[in-house]
């Protein structure tokens, strides 16, 4: 990842200023242009592979000092005059320090800190003996009057710059108390046996009911609870009823004819 943790030689190239949106307002912002010049191991923290891409790999025997690595100064080919590289950094802290020759144009003298960059645009010139030139683009909105006067007095000047990453608070080790002194993060079993010891009740801000209610809402309809569903074929084999017996009939089966008293046969 691309940093210049010290003040390191280079000239700004381009100043613009420009609106942009933020919601429904128009603020200022800025973009300088910017240019650095160093070795080729400057393009490792572009990218792990570029250096290799550019450069042949140096021969160990031609290393000056023992003990180190040999530079990479044999470009692989010089038909191509410069590279883009897509590498894209945000809410970065940049510096920009005056040279001698423009330190008088300034009201104060101060260097120029800006804050919530935007880094991109990266452009590499690779130049045989191993040297390169870095082009970067710094894009900012956190300026003011001051900010815009000393950026423009900066242009087509050398100057001094640093590129940082804001500082995050350093986690603690495990088992180690957080810096505003609160207990040590547990594992799971610990937040496990502490959720089941801590028991709100009804009422609490913290209590949470999971239960489905015990009552429906107003105006809610129950489903049915059984569907009874009868088939043709069941009606067909269903008990015939019983028809009812006349006075005085001997009882017999369904549909068989009884004999009368004093009625002839033949």
């Amino acid at each position: 990842m691309f940093a210049l943790q010290t003040l390191t030689p280079g000239t700004v190239r381009t100043f613009n200023l420009r609106t942009e949106k933020h919601g429904d307002k128009d603020v200022t912002a800025m973009d300088l242009g910017v240019r650095i010049t160093g070795s080729s191991s400057l393009l490792d923290m572009l990218h792990s592979n570029l250096r290799e891409m550019l450069y042949f790999p140096p021969d160990p025997q031609q290393a000056s000092i023992p003990g180190e690595s040999a530079p990479w100064t044999v470009l692989r080919c010089d038909a191509a005059k410069s590279i883009h590289v897509k590498h894209e950094l945000v809410g970065l802290n940049v510096v920009l320090e005056p040279s001698t020759e423009i330190e008088s144009e300034l009201s104060d003298g101060d260097a120029l800190a800006l804050g919530s960059c935007n880094v991109n645009a990266f452009k590499v010139t690779a130049r045989p003996g191993g040297s390169v030139d870095i082009d970067f683009r710094i894009q900012t909105n956190d300026i003011d009057a001051a900010a815009i006067g000393k950026a423009g007095a900066m242009l087509s000047q050398d100057v001094k710059i640093s590129v940082t990453h804001t500082e995050l608070p350093e986690e603690p080790a495990e088992g180690e108390a957080k810096p505003d002194g609160a207990p040590p993060d547990k594992d799971a079993t610990g937040l496990f046996v502490d959720g089941a010891a801590t028991e709100t009740k009804p009422g609490d801000p913290d209590h949470v009911t999971w239960s489905f209610p015990e009552q429906p809402p107003t105006g809610f309809e129950a489903p049915p609870q059984s569907v009874t569903v009868e088939h043709q074929h069941s009606r067909k084999h269903a008990a015939r009823p019983r028809i009812p017996e006349r006075a005085g009939s001997t009882p017999g089966a369904i549909g068989e004819r009884q004999s009368e008293p004093g009625a002839d046969h033949e």
